[in-house]
């Protein structure tokens, strides 16, 4: 499993290489050529696996998902109330009880 940091990590450096893929794209619709070269420059300066990321999001969200419940809790101990608890995850608070 990934450390928090190298999930980050690996998010982080999607951002601009994605960005730069969408803004190269759009420069070669608008025929800014030049323009597009920097932007592919860019995207091709970082070699970013378009699969690991979808990996990386769902170990990290699933690693945040599993400390919910400690979280929740507490919260509880702490004199949330389950309507405060409820908008934090907006949910409704009895859906957030239920679980």
């Amino acid at each position: 499993m990934s450390t928090y940091a190298q999930m980050f990590g690996t998010i982080r450096d999607w951002n601009p290489w994605s960005r730069a893929g969408h803004s190269t794209r759009g420069a070669d619709a608008e025929g800014k050529h030049t323009t597009a070269d920097d932007y592919r420059a860019c995207r091709d300066a970082r070699t970013v696996d378009p699969l690991h990321i979808p990996r990386t999001t769902t170990e990290l969200i699933e690693s945040l998902h599993a400390g919910r419940f400690d979280t929740i809790t507490e919260a509880r101990h702490r004199g949330a109330s389950w309507e405060q608890i409820g908008e934090a995850l907006h949910q409704r608070s009895d859906a957030v009880r239920c679980e």
